[in-house]
């Protein structure tokens, strides 16, 4: 015969023993009665078969046994639990609260990345779960996975692609999101422009962190002189690869000239558009101005701010004299100065006159198709007409 019986709960075999049940195993019990006093009695024996309920025990290993991989491998960890009645087993990694894989009712459970990449790299966790007499029993256990990836930005994070742009006195700092393992080796190089020899440099402050595969790289300079503006290169690398980001570095000053000054005419006004230039490291506006070639007379637009985000700019000049010639740029200005459009655009308004005789000889053509399309129909139903009555007296000398 066979009974269940929960953890720390006890098995009474009448008088003769009581044995605890907490051990995670199947145990089979020999019970044999004692002799009486006289020494006289039948001996027996009976075999009860105990089936132990206790909590997830649990052992995590590699299917490879290994525990670093190469990138773009297909990475393996096996999870083994014992216990009873069957556990539920899911696979976390630690950071997210993401289930990367759940099964149930089962002692295995494997979890398969089958193209791992470098952020795979961390701390895995299989969790079992089983219920005793309406209580829930959980265990878990941990175990690493580092997959071998060369020195590469993080998650898009490229300071490099826009001017460092600071004033002279000031602390430069510069600092990049990096993932890589093994840990890379850094090193700093500097020169002034493209054409001049690399020298190595050192940061004055100790600001780069570092942890498994996640590294903030990080370069500071104190009181800038002109003679530290140039370009800034960062070399990282480790036993899989090797990686470079350079950084321009330049001084905080006027903004570059606008670019690209196109103009579209009516008769009293014009829409003028161009392209910004980079606007120094401090914020610039623009002014659209006109010279008249009949009075040169200068006009100017108020103040129109610039928006890091556009990458053209629009503005509508009115109340301008009709069939008049006027020479058109742009200015940039910001705290140190203002600069001129690269180019100009010479724009002649719309004549009034032309404009007053293209809507009067638009007015007789249009009265004139309607003439014509009138006479048209008359000539149409003129001729219809006639052929009708020809046809009805010949129907009628026929029959006669």
């Amino acid at each position: 015969m066979s009974h269940l019986y929960g953890i720390n709960q006890t098995l009474s075999l009448g008088r003769w023993r009581t044995i605890p049940l907490g051990k995670p195993r199947q145990l089979t019990l020999v019970i044999t009665p004692v002799k009486d006093q006289s020494g006289f009695g039948r001996t027996s024996e009976a075999i009860i078969e105990v089936f132990v309920l206790y909590p997830p025990k649990v052992s995590v290993s590699s299917v490879t046994n290994r525990n670093t991989i190469a990138e773009d491998n297909t990475a393996v960890l096996q999870c083994t639990v014992q216990s009873n009645p069957l556990p539920n087993i899911v696979w976390t990694k630690h950071g997210s609260n993401a289930i990367l894989h759940r099964t149930n009712n089962v002692f295995h459970s494997n979890l398969t990345i089958d193209i791992a990449n470098c952020l795979d790299t961390g701390n895995y966790t299989c969790k079992a779960m089983n219920i005793i007499n309406n209580d829930e029993y959980t265990n878990m256990k941990d175990i690493e996975l580092f997959v071998k990836c060369s020195p590469r930005r993080y998650n898009g994070d490229d300071q490099s692609q826009n001017p460092i742009v600071i004033a002279i006195g000031e602390t430069l700092t510069i600092s990049q999101h990096i993932i890589a393992f093994p840990i890379a080796i850094t090193s700093w190089i500097f020169k002034r422009n493209e054409n001049s020899p690399e020298t190595t440099v050192s940061s004055t402050s100790n600001c780069s962190t570092y942890n498994v595969i996640d590294q903030h790289i990080c370069f500071s300079r104190h009181k800038l002189t002109a003679t530290d503006f140039g370009l800034y290169s960062v070399v990282i690398v480790n036993d899989v690869g090797k990686a470079r980001f350079t950084y321009n570095v330049i001084p905080e000053g006027q903004p570059m000239q606008p670019t690209n000054i196109l103009v579209a005419c009516e008769t009293t006004s014009m829409i003028v558009s161009w392209r910004p230039g980079f606007n120094g490291g401090v914020k610039q506006s623009f002014n659209v101005v006109l010279l008249n070639n009949k009075t040169q007379q200068t006009q100017y637009s108020s103040d129109i701010m610039h928006s890091n985000h556009e990458s053209t700019k629009q503005y509508i000049v009115k109340l301008l004299t009709p069939d008049t010639t006027y020479i058109i740029y742009v200015e940039a200005t910001n705290s140190y100065g203002t600069v001129r459009s690269t180019d100009n655009d010479n724009r002649t308004t719309g004549s009034s006159l032309f404009n007053s005789q293209a809507s009067n000889s638009l007015g007789t053509s249009v009265a004139a198709a309607i003439g014509t399309s009138v006479f048209i129909l008359l000539v149409t139903s003129l001729v219809v007409f006639v052929l009708r009555r020809r046809r009805m007296k010949s129907k009628k000398g026929k029959s006669a």
